[in-house]
């Protein structure tokens, strides 16, 4: 009796194992599939997703040529030079800290619109001369903003303590209508590397559920720190012109976009 026990726990157990393992095999699958199917064109999907993102920039915050050339080619572009290159309302409010934003909101003498705008032309500028960002979501962003405003017209008080507040999050987290494809060519156009699920660009993280509550716009996403450590062919793109710094900061992109100010 002991020993026909022993048979069935072992066969229960080896059955497991089996299950296991044929997952294992499927999701092996699945990803070389993706990759598979994308090998031949991944050049020609890299380059539709720089486009898109640049068409998503607005004509006015289009750099010219000999701007860009220049940019590119210093050591830095954050501080004086950045701050050159704006108009004296958008350097007066990206200078702000969000305490001091979020007064000027509440008593009215700023509007969401106006601080939301002002940092998306800093961070259409920053992209186009440091190539920071995976994702734009420029126009949803201030359409968000002008919401907020009518909110704080009709109601007297702001929607939540980050009210106008522009931010960017790692490419990690799920925007509705945004692709999350932590840097991978593969990955766009799925779900977490998965295609036909539905959920691609309708997925939104609980995190930025929780700033939509508080107020909070999302501009943008941005790379990972681990991808600065693979300049290899399956990322969307690589931040190549981080020059040296002598002051540094961690975070990888997010600790550019911050020495940079548009989030």
């Amino acid at each position: 009796m002991a020993a026909k026990s022993r048979i069935l726990i072992l066969t229960v157990v080896l059955f497991a194992s089996a299950l296991t393992l044929l997952r294992e095999i499927h999701e092996m699958w699945k990803i070389s599939h993706i990759f598979s199917r994308r090998r031949v064109q991944w050049q020609e999907i890299a380059s539709q997703k720089r486009e898109a993102n640049m068409a998503k920039i607005r004509p006015e915050w289009l750099l010219e040529p000999q701007v860009l050339e220049d940019g590119r080619s210093r050591r830095t572009i954050v501080g004086d030079y950045m701050e050159g290159l704006l108009d004296t309302k958008s350097r007066y409010v990206t200078d702000m800290d969000v305490p001091e934003l979020v007064a000027r909101m509440e008593s009215g003498t700023l509007s969401a619109v106006e601080v939301v705008t002002a940092f998306c032309k800093r961070a259409a500028y920053a992209h186009q001369l440091s190539n920071i960002l995976l994702e734009i979501r420029f126009d949803e962003a201030i359409e968000r903003a002008r919401e907020l405003d009518d909110y704080f017209k009709e109601h007297k008080r702001l929607v939540g303590p980050l009210h106008g507040i522009p931010l960017t999050l790692k490419d990690q987290f799920h925007i509705k209508g945004l692709d999350t494809s932590m840097g991978f060519i593969g990955w766009i156009g799925t779900f977490e590397g998965e295609m036909g699920t539905g959920k691609s660009r309708n997925a939104e993280s609980e995190l930025v559920r929780e700033f939509h509550i508080l107020g909070a716009v999302p501009i943008g996403k941005v790379s990972h720190t681990w991808l600065r450590h693979l300049p290899n062919k399956q990322q969307l793109k690589e931040v190549r012109r981080n020059r040296p710094r002598s002051c540094r900061v961690f975070g990888y992109a997010e600790g550019k976009l911050i020495q940079l100010q548009f989030s």
